[in-house]
């Protein structure tokens, strides 16, 4: 059940890692601000987050601190419980 044999897992370009040591991004990983909304409009100055619809089973979110692009990046031989195999169809 490593990443290197899981649909949502995809090594990224040349280009993205100068290096190229051999990481991956995992596109179960949602992006934090497409999933959950943030209420800053609450009168006690706290902020509210709720789960936005389609997203109620997943379990993995990432973030950054611009909110314009995030990415969970991995080595091929991490692994994980959401593992999905390749042969499967998303």
């Amino acid at each position: 059940m490593r990443c290197e044999n899981c649909a949502y897992w995809k090594p990224v370009d040349k280009e993205e890692v100068a290096d190229n040591v051999g990481v991956g991004s995992c596109k179960y990983a949602v992006e934090r601000w497409v999933a959950i909304d943030a209420d800053y409009t609450t009168h006690d100055w706290k902020t509210t987050y709720t789960l936005n619809a389609g997203f109620e089973n997943n379990k993995l979110f990432v973030e950054d601190g611009s909110e314009y692009h995030a990415n969970l990046l991995t080595r091929k031989d991490f692994g994980c419980i959401e593992f999905l195999n390749k042969d499967e169809i998303l």
